[in-house]
């Protein structure tokens, strides 16, 4: 069997960083929240946040960003915040990431890769310092070697750009049709991975919707439950 490899994001996609963020937006007495949709807001935070990002990650613009998403966000439900509360949405989120898990069918698929021999990755948008402690408290060192996981801001390049996938891709030494990139995020994700030539898994938990109609992904799951299933079998060298 040809050797392959799966490569993960990490947010939204080996665990739901939405009920972090649920708790860190009810902690904040917002005036009129009971009238938003928590999920719609969330897909809103995330896209301004990436459109922030698209040209690279910079450090010294993350605050700027943080604020700038949520304020966006809840612009469009005519609701304004300053950058103060802005920022204590944005402490409290970070703090209730402390208690991440994976999803339980996550980790029974890193049991198996790992028990076939299958190499695991991780490319992941965000702080070294950020990505490092959610590495930790996921436990993914369990499963994956230090070498396999890029931190754009470790690396100097962000998803989408094609260089943050070719970096792993030489390290790994695997065939690039034999690479799988598996996560949330059409743009960054799926047209980033493609880009590179790698078949490409989307992890659709929430029904979002595709952005570029020339992008096609090869896999779309929409659970957990069917990222284990689909990757089993392609593991196995089943369609």
């Amino acid at each position: 069997m040809m050797k392959k490899a799966f490569i993960f994001d990490i947010d939204d996609t080996i665990y739901d960083q939405q009920q972090a963020f649920q708790q860190a937006f009810e902690n904040q007495n917002i005036q009129d929240s009971e009238k938003i949709d928590g999920s719609q807001l969330y897909k809103l935070v995330r896209e301004y946040g990436d459109e922030s990002f698209q040209d690279g990650f910079e450090q010294s613009k993350l605050r700027s960003m943080q604020i700038h998403r949520i304020q966006r966000a809840l612009r469009d439900y005519k609701i304004t915040i300053d950058d103060n509360q802005a920022l204590a949405f944005q402490s409290d989120f970070e703090k209730f990431q402390e208690e991440i898990q994976l999803f339980p069918e996550v980790e029974q698929l890193f049991d198996t890769l790992t028990d076939r021999k299958i190499t695991v990755g991780i490319i992941t948008n965000g702080t070294k310092e950020k990505q490092t402690l959610k590495i930790k408290k996921l436990k993914l060192n369990q499963w994956i070697s230090p070498e396999n996981m890029l931190i754009s801001e470790e690396v100097g390049v962000s998803k989408p750009n094609i260089r943050i996938f070719k970096m792993l891709e030489e390290k790994l030494t695997i065939r690039k049709e034999n690479l799988y990139y598996i996560g949330d995020n059409f743009l960054n994700d799926i047209a980033g991975a493609q880009s590179a030539e790698w078949k490409t898994v989307w992890a659709n938990y929430r029904d979002h919707q595709t952005t570029d109609e020339t992008v096609i992904p090869d896999y779309v799951v929409e659970s957990p439950r069917a990222l284990l299933q689909t990757v089993k079998k392609l593991a196995a060298g089943m369609k």
